[in-house]
């Protein structure tokens, strides 16, 4: 048996509780409509998989995830002391109801956050229809630059030389960004930008903050954004008169759900999910 095999097997519950209504196909395309469909949603039980701790075993050693937000807690305080970000405003404690599922006991559920800094938007000028030709030209990125845990620089568009740049919204290194209105479908996506060029700047239906890096990493926050109890709630929190047009509240965004385990647990868990993936698309 497979390892793939053997991960569908042994969480037969977690993949049948995803939806199966998959739209039919007719004659030849059939096939590969089921095919493609088939690797969408075993993507989506190894990321689910991922966020409920059950694909990558604890180790004895592994510190209790409660001291990492400590620690995240003394971080705040220190960038609130030296004027570098401004004070949170309380938050409630996540009740069980917000609880899909039991964590192992060195995780823990908290806010988002709880756990992240400088939660922004961007600017929305009129634009020429072409993206930026160089690093030299300022361009304001589109949200089909953000897809789920991928970044794409090259979604953007050129902004007219009549018109001055706000640096202050240039995209960095480090940043997570979510799509913050748009078609229902295309609202609440997310991920972790680990390299740009400069001279881009978020738009205003984008959503950009950071992680506090000495107890979460960037790229296992822009996992749990995507998949698991916290897309659930995001999914949840989308609102609008419309499915062509809706949006999420940076507010509603603040008390997004997030199950966090120790920190070297995270990078396991996201080079597992890498490895993963690699062999599920490749069978």
């Amino acid at each position: 048996m497979s390892n793939i095999t053997q991960l569908i097997t042994d969480h037969l519950d977690i993949w049948t509780a995803a939806d199966t209504g998959k739209k039919s196909g007719r004659g030849r395309a059939s096939g590969n409509a089921g095919s493609v469909y088939g690797i969408k949603k075993l993507r989506e039980l190894i990321l689910e998989l991922a966020v409920r701790g059950k694909l990558v075993p604890q180790e004895a050693n592994d510190e209790p995830a409660s001291e990492l937000l400590k620690r995240i807690q003394a971080e705040k305080a220190k960038l609130v002391a030296e004027g570098k970000i401004k004070r949170d405003k309380p938050l409630a404690a996540i009740t069980d109801e917000e609880k899909p599922f039991e964590l192992h006991h060195v995780w823990i559920w908290t806010r988002l956050a709880e756990i992240t800094t400088g939660m922004d938007s961007g600017w929305s000028p009129a634009c020429l229809e072409h993206s930026s030709p160089s690093d030299n030209v300022w361009g304001v990125l589109k949200t089909t630059s953000v897809q789920v845990m991928q970044y794409l620089e090259c979604e953007n568009k050129e902004l007219p030389e009549k018109l001055i740049p706000r640096p202050e919204a240039e995209v960095k290194a480090g940043d997570i960004l979510i799509t913050r209105a748009g078609p229902t479908n295309r609202v609440a996506i997310s991920c972790l930008v680990q390299s740009t060029r400069p001279r881009l700047m978020i738009s205003d239906k984008i959503i950009r903050f950071h992680p506090i890096e000495i107890g979460i990493y960037g790229r296992f926050l822009a996992l749990c954004l995507n998949a698991g109890a916290t897309a659930a709630f995001l999914e949840k929190a989308k609102s609008g008169m419309a499915a062509s047009q809706v949006n999420i509240s940076q507010e509603k965004l603040r008390l997004a759900p997030i199950p966090v385990p120790p920190l070297k647990l995270q990078h396991r868990i996201v080079a597992k999910v890498a490895g993963r993936l690699h062999e599920g698309l490749s069978v």
